[in-house]
């Protein structure tokens, strides 16, 4: 899940408004009305402060049962509600099972090739690396 927080598949998910609403801050009124788009930047949420301490650090964590604190909408990799992603189970599950085929059978190291942190592109919404070089060598069980 903390892989997901810091590069989220999807950099924004977008959302019309139900119903007239009144957006307010200590400095601000912002009025929505039924029918108006906007979108939630996923990426700026996963690394306010005020949900996830230290954010740009890898801490995964963050996620164990013992230590969920931060609020239930700060983290929002398949979006939430009604309309967030109808594969998220399938997907998460498929990412375990690749995870532990994969470590199972192979050993992986970074090249000096990839830059650290890796840089990344934004394309269609989506967060996506700009190139990791790995060598992958097979386990010998």
């Amino acid at each position: 899940m903390e892989t997901l927080r810091l590069y989220p598949p999807a950099v924004a998910v977008e959302r019309e408004a139900s119903e007239d609403i009144v957006l307010t801050s200590d400095e601000d009124r912002i009025n929505v009305f039924k029918g108006d788009l906007f979108q939630v930047p996923i990426t700026v949420l996963h690394m306010d402060r005020q949900h996830f301490d230290d954010p740009y650090a890898f801490k995964p964590q963050r996620f164990m049962a013992s230590n969920i604190a931060h609020h239930p909408y700060a983290h929002l990799p398949f979006g939430a509600g009604p309309r967030n992603c109808v594969a998220k189970r399938l997907a998460l599950m498929e990412a375990k099972l690749a995870l532990i085929y994969s470590v199972h059978n192979f050993k992986f190291e970074i090249c000096d090739k990839t830059a650290r942190p890796p840089e990344r592109y934004y394309t269609l919404g989506l967060n996506v690396p700009k190139e990791v070089v790995l060598r992958v060598v097979k386990r010998i069980h």
